[in-house]
């Protein structure tokens, strides 16, 4: 289910309208941010390549409002021996990478994602 999301920096105010989520199993959205607009933004995977829509870049910063939920359920996974010690480091260091909270505006670890009633 696609949802759309108010993010909103409680540091600097700075707020961004997202949609996150999946639609059918063929349309997912996602979150990304930029490093030259430093801009937070969705994007669907029926496009070619990630790119930013302000200015094309393609190096480009994941986000995942479900970062350390996702980090806590592979943890256990791994505890409960369902995960390899070599899956379990793979999966972590790629979650590692993601960021939840950091404002691409500000640099402080202060967003906040309020759903929005559709």
């Amino acid at each position: 289910m696609v949802k759309t999301y108010k993010v909103k920096c409680r540091a600097c105010d700075v707020e961004y309208f997202l949609k996150y989520g999946s639609k059918n199993e063929q349309i997912i959205y996602e979150t990304f941010s930029c490093q030259n607009c430093n801009n937070l933004f969705s994007l669907s995977n029926n496009k070619e390549k990630f790119s930013c829509p302000s200015c094309g870049n393609e190096k480009l910063i994941r986000y995942n409002m479900n970062k350390m939920e996702n980090i806590s359920y592979y943890q256990k996974m791994y505890e409960e021996k369902l995960l390899s010690i070599e899956k379990y480091e793979e999966i972590i260091s790629f979650w590692k990478t993601i960021r939840s909270d950091e404002c691409p505006n500000c640099g402080k670890h202060e967003l906040e994602w309020i759903p929005i009633k559709g």
